[in-house]
């Protein structure tokens, strides 16, 4: 693992506790609500969730859904970028790394955006940080080798494409800047290309 690597998992790892002390102390409800936060990179539902309790502990609220998007999106790639660098070299076939470099090319572009706008609209220097359930996807690539690592990494790729249209579907009511809703409407529309076109790799 590089040192990039390192740094990233240990962002997640924060993360993860910080939900956990926040959880110590609070009531059932409470509780239950931050673990469904904490669990967005699962199959749960995003709509309704406090979507605040995703992110880095260390960051002020957002000002408004635009940013709380932003914010979000950018980490939720970071999920994916690490995952796809994984599958650059340790896919089996030609296919499934050009695949991978394909995807990771397309997300840290896509980051790079939606972090320039945070930057120009609200003057943030964002760290994206790897969300704790994208974070075990990346890991349950590790234990496998050959075919059956190409069907994990797709099969993930889906399933993180489909979390990130949840969210997508969830803040495009919320979203105001033209520039935010143009970018989420163009991600939506990739990501269900993508999955239609990864749906039909052999299994």
């Amino acid at each position: 693992m590089n040192l990039l690597s390192s740094r990233r998992r240990a962002s997640a790892v924060a993360v993860a506790l910080a939900f956990g002390l926040v959880a110590c102390g609070r009531s059932g409800s409470d509780v239950a609500t931050d673990t469904a936060a904490g669990t967005l990179a699962g199959d749960s539902h995003v709509a309704g969730m406090d979507h605040s309790m995703m992110g880095a502990p260390d960051r002020p609220a957002p000002r408004d859904a635009d940013q709380e998007f932003l914010r979000m999106m950018s980490d939720h790639h970071e999920g994916l970028i690490e995952m796809a660098s994984a599958a650059v070299t340790g896919g089996s076939s030609s296919e499934i790394k050009a695949d991978a470099r394909r995807l990771k090319e397309t997300q840290e572009r896509e980051q790079k955006q939606m972090m320039d706008m945070l930057r120009n609209a609200y003057g943030e220097e964002l760290q994206p940080h790897m969300m704790p359930g994208n974070m075990a996807m990346h890991d349950s690539l590790q234990p496998h080798l050959g075919d059956a690592y190409d069907r994990t990494f797709y099969e993930m790729v889906v399933k993180h494409h489909r979390e990130g249209i949840r969210m997508m579907d969830d803040f495009g009511p919320r979203v105001r800047r033209p520039e935010v809703k143009r970018m989420l409407e163009e991600m939506r529309a990739n990501q269900l290309r993508d999955i239609g076109d990864l749906e039909e790799k052999p299994r």
